[in-house]
């Protein structure tokens, strides 16, 4: 069986305040995460990495309805590699994925989101939740 996660755990994993994942959820933007028989939303490691990079997507201006839609493809795509997402502002552009060490596309109206950093984070927080 896969690790679960609450929204109170995914709050605390991804340094994001609980409100905004619980906000997220009432206005429908998320599209990941599942509910138990219970009804209550709960979040496997995939989820905790779309709400890591939707989390730095809406930091950089994105809608939260945007920005889900977009975190769900670049997880999908990226998987475990250490990728860098390349990102435009403008919303009908698809993200790109590309190696870490790759293009300087400082200047240019694009959001770059390191991942392997993120993932790296995202597993030491898990770790610290169940200590």
């Amino acid at each position: 069986m896969k690790a679960s996660y609450s929204v109170a755990d995914a709050a605390f994993i991804i340094e994001l305040p609980e409100s905004h994942i619980r906000g997220w959820l009432q206005r429908a933007v998320l599209n990941f995460g599942s509910r138990t028989l219970t009804r209550r939303i709960v979040f496997n490691e995939r989820d905790l990495r779309c709400l890591a990079v939707m989390r730095e997507l809406v930091a950089h201006g994105l809608s939260p309805n945007i920005a889900a839609v977009k975190a769900s493809f670049i997880v999908d795509r990226a998987r475990d590699h250490a990728l860098v997402a390349v990102v435009s502002l403008d919303p009908g552009r698809s993200p790109m994925l590309i190696p870490g060490d790759g293009l300087d596309l400082s200047g240019h109206a694009v959001v770059t989101v390191a991942l392997a950093p993120m993932w790296a984070e995202i597993k030491q927080r898990i770790r610290e939740l169940k200590k």
